[in-house]
């Protein structure tokens, strides 16, 4: 299950990857102060932080892992919140295309977060 699980992670980033890809290609065309390559590499390295840390800590403390979770989802805020900070604090106007392109992968890797942590709630992920 474990080995499903991985190949479904890689799935959601590489297809999570190609939509702000094209999003910003052909949609969100305004963003001019976000690069998709930074806010892609963000998201997917917090969330691979999260979910090793999750699958460790079902191992050794099965009972607290919600807990757990709410703590780390409160972390990843924390560290959204350093991520985009310096970008706020400039002079400059952002638009709603650079906030929906920075936040889309954030509820997609949220997404998929909370399904890798109900699987190990369920005891389905070993």
């Amino acid at each position: 299950m474990l080995k499903k699980t991985t190949l479904l992670f890689l799935g959601v980033c590489l297809s999570t990857y190609v939509l702000l890809l094209l999003l910003h290609l052909f949609v969100l065309t305004n963003t001019k102060y976000l690069d998709v390559n930074h806010i892609f590499l963000f998201h997917s390295v917090v969330t691979i932080v999260i979910l090793v840390q999750l699958y460790f800590i079902n191992k050794k403390l099965p009972d607290q892992l919600g807990f757990v979770f709410l703590g780390m989802i409160t972390l990843k805020m924390v560290l959204v919140a350093f991520y985009i900070a310096p970008h706020l604090t400039d002079k400059v106007h952002y638009t709603n295309h650079d906030l929906a392109l920075f936040s889309l992968p954030y509820f997609i890797f949220l997404t998929f977060e909370v399904y890798v942590t109900k699987l190990l709630l369920d005891k389905k992920l070993t």
